[in-house]
């Protein structure tokens, strides 16, 4: 049975739990959600507990203020059987993996909460794609927890020393691992980021293989890909939603669903630390807002022309520019909206 700080509990989150009215109320740990429904994790408790979720959190104003998979909560036990506990708070997170909310929106979607390293998964098949780990890697940037790529499929590769050698020169500042689902080989590298109370993240695009290794590394191999096992949390796993687990040899991990996009959200600085060798040379331009399109005395351009940085990784950085001014310019806009309608309310008459 797990204790709390098998579950990730820490000093740290029981000093932010101290901020809110605790009597009566226990830690629990939020595994999936569904509508109004939590899977919670609870200490000496092998099973998930179904807990609910009352209105005000699962429509809190900001999308990423709502509960998400990974968040501690503070959970008022059921009363007597057949009740279902409720979530009263939902703690501060030590991490956040933040993406745009799919479709026409300006808010950020929580995608993994309270995780200490995240496992980006690529296919070393005809999948890899520089631009999608370059996006990957600058959400990450900021979210709190430790990147690590993982490039899996080395056996349907031919080529894998070339891609491995060119992913060390790309991204030398991010560990990376060369993995076969199929083989099982290269697993043993990833045990070393495990541990009591240490939680990771699995995300990456559909096709890379992610969910035959997150079944390797929960060590279930009657379970297949997509299977849900309902009564026993420990193994249920499926693709179809995001899942928190407890790993047999200790440890948690997070299973996110392949996304098929991966909006931008966030602040410049993280553009600037996946692409810091265009933002260097973008610092000797002429003038301090160049857009690196036409202007005269562009360091940028110059650079490009001169091959000292890759054309089409500037261009993959002037993109994704381009969808943070964007995603800014709509939450401006959004948060004056919601400005305006509260001063109509207060005019209206009583």
């Amino acid at each position: 049975m797990p204790s709390l700080e098998a579950l990730g509990w820490t000093p740290a989150h029981a000093e932010k739990a101290s901020a809110y009215p605790t009597a009566g109320l226990v830690p629990a740990r939020i595994a999936s959600l569904s509508r109004t429904w939590v899977d919670l994790l609870l200490e000496g408790s092998d099973d998930v507990v179904v807990g609910r979720v009352p209105a005000r959190l699962l429509h809190a104003r900001r999308r990423d203020e709502r509960p998400a998979v990974g968040d501690w909560a503070l959970v008022r036990p059921a009363a007597r059987p057949g009740d279902s506990p409720v979530v009263m708070h939902v703690l501060p997170r030590t991490s956040a993996f933040l993406r745009r909310a799919a479709g026409p929106t300006s808010e950020a979607q929580v995608v993994a909460a309270n995780v200490d390293t995240v496992f980006v998964v690529v296919g070393l098949d005809e999948d890899f794609n520089e631009r999608r780990i370059e996006r990957y890697l600058t959400q990450l940037a900021q979210s709190g927890a430790r990147a690590v790529l993982v490039l899996n499929k080395a056996d349907l590769a031919p080529d894998a020393a070339e891609v491995v050698a060119f992913t060390r020169a790309r991204f030398p500042d991010v560990p990376f691992h060369v993995t076969s689902a199929l083989t099982e080989s290269g697993l043993g590298a990833l045990s070393g980021y495990f541990g009591p109370g240490r939680t990771v993240a699995v995300v990456g695009s559909s096709g890379t293989g992610k969910s035959t290794l997150v079944n390797l590394l929960m060590g279930d191999e009657v379970m297949d890909v997509g299977e849900l096992r309902a009564n026993h949390w420990r193994g249920s796993h499926t693709t179809s939603k995001r899942q928190l687990l407890l790993l047999p040899g200790g440890g948690m991990l997070l299973d996110t669903p392949g996304m098929r996009e991966m909006q931008m959200w966030g602040a410049q600085s993280a553009l600037t630390d996946t692409f810091d060798d265009v933002h260097a040379v973008a610092e000797r331009c002429r003038f301090a807002d160049c857009r690196h399109e036409t202007e005269p005395g562009c360091a940028v351009i110059e650079a490009t022309e001169a091959g000292t940085l890759d054309l089409e990784r500037v261009e993959h950085f002037l993109q994704l520019q381009a969808e943070r001014l964007s995603q800014a310019a709509l939450a401006e806009e959004r948060a004056a909206t919601i400005q305006r309608r509260a001063r109509n309310r207060k005019r209206r008459p009583t």
